[in-house]
C-alpha cells in the first residue's frame, strides 16, 4: 500500500489523472449525447461497437502510456537511480508498478462503462442491460492483465516511446485479429487480441445458438480467460527476473 501511495502522489499535476478520470467522463458523454439522439440503434449494436472502441482501440494506447509514463518518472527522477539503489527490494518495486498501472487503468474503464450504463439507461426507451455490460467489462479487464506486464517491461527496457508505440501496433492487431475473421486461428497467441474477444463472450453467450456453436464459445471462452491468467504471471515473473538483474538503460540505447 505505501508503493501504491507513492506512485499515486508522483502523479500530482500530471495529465495522468485527466487520463484515468476526465477521459472516460468526456468519451461518456459523447457517446451518450450522440445515442440519445439516434435512439433507434439496437442493444447489440451498441454493445459491440463500444466494446470494439474501447477494447480494441483505447485499451492498447492507454495501457502504453500509462505504463510507460509511471516508468518515464523513475527515469527523469535520476536515470532510475531512486528504484535501483532504494533499500527496497526490486522484485516490490516491479510489482508495485504492475499493480499501480492495473489499478489505473480498471478504474478509468470502470468509470467509463458506469457512466455509460447510468446515461443509457435513461436515455434508451428499449432498455439497457447494465450487468451484461459491467461484466463484459470485468473480462475485457481479465484480458489486459498479460498487455500491461508486456508493456511495463517494455517501458522500462526501452522507454515510454517504444510502449507507445507497441500500443499503436496492439491497435492494429486487436482490431484486424480480434474483431474479423482474419484471426480465427491465430488469436490465442495475440495477447492484444484478448481484451476484445473477452467482452464478446457475454452478448455471444446470450444470443440463440445451437448447443455445438453454445459449447464452443464455452471452450474458447476458457481458454481465453486461462491464457490470459497464465501468461499474465509468466509475463511478470519474466519481468522481476530481468529487472533484478537490471542496471539501468544507457543513453545509447
Amino acid at each position: 500500500m505505501k508503493l501504491l501511495s507513492s506512485e499515486w502522489l508522483k502523479t500530482r499535476h500530471t495529465l495522468i489523472r485527466w487520463l484515468i478520470f476526465f477521459l472516460p467522463i468526456f468519451m461518456s458523454a459523447c457517446i451518450i449525447i450522440y445515442l440519445a439522439n439516434r435512439n433507434s440503434i439496437a442493444i447489440d449494436t451498441i454493445y459491440q461497437t463500444y466494446f470494439i472502441i474501447c477494447s480494441a482501440i483505447l485499451i492498447p494506447i492507454e495501457t502504453g502510456i500509462l505504463t510507460g509514463f509511471y516508468v518515464q518518472e523513475e527515469e527523469l527522477a535520476g536515470n532510475f537511480n531512486g528504484v535501483l539503489s532504494t533499500g527496497i527490494p526490486r522484485r516490490k518495486i516491479y510489482v508495485g508498478k504492475f499493480v499501480f498501472s492495473v489499478v489505473s487503468l480498471t478504474i478509468s474503464y470502470a468509470l467509463t462503462t458506469l457512466i455509460i450504463c447510468i446515461g443509457l439507461s435513461i436515455v434508451l426507451p428499449q432498455g439497457f442491460n447494465t450487468p451484461l455490460f459491467l461484466t463484459a467489462s470485468l473480462l475485457s479487464l481479465i484480458g489486459t492483465l498479460p498487455i500491461l506486464a508486456i508493456h511495463l517491461w517494455i517501458s522500462f527496457a526501452f522507454g515510454i516511446g517504444a510502449s507507445v508505440g507497441v500500443g499503436i501496433l496492439g491497435i492494429l492487431v486487436a482490431v484486424l485479429m480480434g474483431t474479423t475473421n482474419l484471426g480465427n486461428n491465430i488469436w490465442y497467441f495475440l495477447p492484444w487480441t484478448y481484451p476484445v474477444k473477452m467482452s464478446m463472450f457475454p452478448l455471444a453467450l446470450l444470443a440463440p445458438s445451437s448447443q455445438m456453436i453454445a459449447n464452443k464459445i464455452i471452450i474458447q471462452f476458457i481458454l481465453c480467460i486461462s491464457l490470459s491468467l497464465v501468461l499474465s504471471i509468466l509475463f511478470l515473473l519474466f519481468g522481476i527476473i530481468w529487472f533484478e538483474k537490471w542496471e539501468g538503460r544507457k543513453n545509447v540505447e
